[in-house]
């Protein structure tokens, strides 16, 4: 076959290559077996012929112009292998594996075989059960013909569906299971209310005849709408597959799926039943971070997307690169921020006669210059500069204990700022003060904001309005965690950072200086709450 020809082997076609041994190596890359064949071998030699490409390029053996038809070969690959692991999987749960190997279910024997997190396996288990179901879906998969995330998109979107039609049927079992029981408490009322007992009898018969009647016409219902259901998904699969063989790719799939399933207000509705019913928090950890997957219906997404607008804000253009967060840092930030804002509502019920709150213990030793971590009410331990930045903007109790850790006494709340405070803030400050940039601050809202204390609490700072300054929770954290130090003029109204490592020095005019809203009182007593 001439090399400046297209490559044609049992359905499979690739652009012209240049290189005599990506050619080859494509054109033997994974040849449909014979009958005969021995499964295993085959395996081998599709793995060894693999490795060769992976090889060549590992060397840049492959010339650049070939790289396209070696992508291109690869990812029909990758469709062939998902076709094929698919059914390697339906096959060995009919061959019973995972009961031989005292696994309890395909995922779990897929996760113990293939050391897979029990999530993947999950996953992939359920994908691949679903999959092999759609034999006009596998069989476009296993020609090369759509690509292995096309395959994903559809299945997705047909367990969507099913979960739909499971949704709407179950909503129509409920309502046909209350009107069979108002018609049972009927038809008792009326026999009770029977002259005779043969009159009582007659009432009964009839009613069970046409109960039988009745179950046998929602049995009939029950089997033409899971026909219709059918069609429905086999329509709807159609549809998605002949745009992917037009050349859409798997997000447009996606969109197409979700657009279909929009469509008429009924299939809104069992939509959102069927969302409500699937709502959940689920939390796991990993890499030493909380782990929190949300899932919500449509309408609980909006509601959450509005406050996390509301909360999340843009670093400014004059923000160094090396210190600008990421599009899901700042998201981050703002979940946390709707969080401590629900906290600080009131509006929560209360914990044994408490508001909810962040709670952390800690030795006193911690707060006066100590390494010595803290630990959260649910389990999470804190750095020491953790809770030292915590108690920067929080109430201290004092826990006198015995040599056994038993609580001898509690101390009342101390060294929280008082409601005048923030208020004072209010007046004196647009927002976050942390320099950004020579003449410019982040600005975040303070109601987004802590209190920080400029001269540290370990260091004997006063909880006093003279040495407050309002920091959004990225900022307050950078000062606590990242080495920068915060002064403040009140006569100038001038505030100043400073990077300890490396001597990065940064100053901002706040809107107004201290001395002003003070009136020249120089201090305000915090100490006293207002009336």
């Amino acid at each position: 076959m001439s090399r400046t020809a297209l490559l044609q082997r049992d359905g499979w076609t690739f652009r012209p290559a240049t290189s005599p041994r990506v050619e080859e190596a494509l054109r033997h890359l994974l040849p449909p077996p014979p009958p005969e064949t021995d499964g295993v071998a085959a395996v081998a030699e599709a793995i060894g012929v693999v490795g060769e490409v992976d090889r060549a390029l590992a060397a840049d053996a492959v010339p650049t112009e070939d790289l396209r038809t070696v992508l291109e070969g690869l990812g029909q690959l990758e469709a062939v292998l998902t076709a094929a692991r698919t059914r390697a999987l339906c096959a060995a749960d009919v061959a019973g594996l995972p009961g031989d190997d005292a696994a309890v279910s395909l995922a779990a024997w897929l996760a113990q075989v293939q050391r897979m997190t029990g999530t993947g396996a999950a996953r992939e288990a359920r994908f691949a059960v679903t999959l092999s179901t759609q034999d006009d879906l596998l069989a476009q998969l296993s020609s090369g013909a759509i690509s292995r995330d096309h395959a994903m998109a559809m299945v997705a979107e047909l367990q969507r569906q099913r979960a739909d039609q499971d949704a709407r049927a179950a909503a129509e079992r409920a309502r046909q299971e209350r009107e069979r029981r108002a018609r049972a408490a009927a038809d008792l009322e009326a026999q009770r209310q029977a002259r005779t007992h043969a009159e009582r009898r007659r009432m009964a018969q009839e009613a069970a005849r046409r109960e039988a009647e009745r179950a046998e016409q929602e049995r009939r219902a029950r089997e033409a709408q899971r026909e219709a259901d059918r069609r429905a998904q086999q329509a709807r699969q159609e549809d998605l597959l002949a745009a992917a063989r037009e050349g859409a790719s798997a997000d447009e799939v996606r969109r197409r799926g979700r657009d279909m399933r929009a469509k008429g207000n009924a299939d809104l509705e069992r939509d959102a039943v069927s969302q409500h019913r699937r709502r959940a928090v689920r939390e796991w950890v990993k890499d030493g971070m909380h782990h929190l997957l949300l899932i919500l219906g449509d309408e609980a997404y909006e509601r959450y997307r509005a406050a996390e607008a509301a909360a999340m804000t843009f670093d400014k253009p004059e923000v160094p690169e090396d210190e600008r967060r990421t599009y899901e840092q700042r998201r981050a930030d703002a979940a946390v921020d709707i969080i401590d804002a629900a906290l600080a509502g009131g509006d929560l019920p209360t914990r044994r006669g408490v508001k909810p709150h962040l709670s952390a213990v800690a030795p006193v030793d911690t707060l006066l210059g100590e390494d010595i971590p803290g630990r959260g009410e649910f389990g999470s331990w804190f750095s020491a500069e953790t809770v030292r930045r915590l108690s920067c903007d929080a109430g201290l109790t004092r826990a006198l204990v015995d040599a056994t850790g038993q609580v001898i006494d509690m101390g009342r709340e101390t060294n929280r700022w008082s409601v005048a405070a923030y208020k004072a803030m209010q007046i004196m400050f647009d927002g976050c003060v942390f320099p950004t940039g020579d003449g410019t601050t982040c600005g975040r809202p303070l109601d987004w904001c802590d209190l920080h204390h400029v001269e540290w609490y370990r260091h004997g700072g006063r909880t006093d309005l003279i040495n407050a300054l309002p920091g959004c929770r990225h900022h307050h954290i950078v000062i606590h965690h990242d080495g920068w130090a915060m002064t403040y003029d009140p006569v100038t109204g001038v505030v100043t950072i400073t990077r300890e490592r490396d001597g990065l020095t940064r100053s901002a005019r706040v809107r107004r200086d201290l001395g002003e809203v003070l009136g020249g009182q120089g201090q305000l007593d915090l100490d006293r709450q207002p009336s």
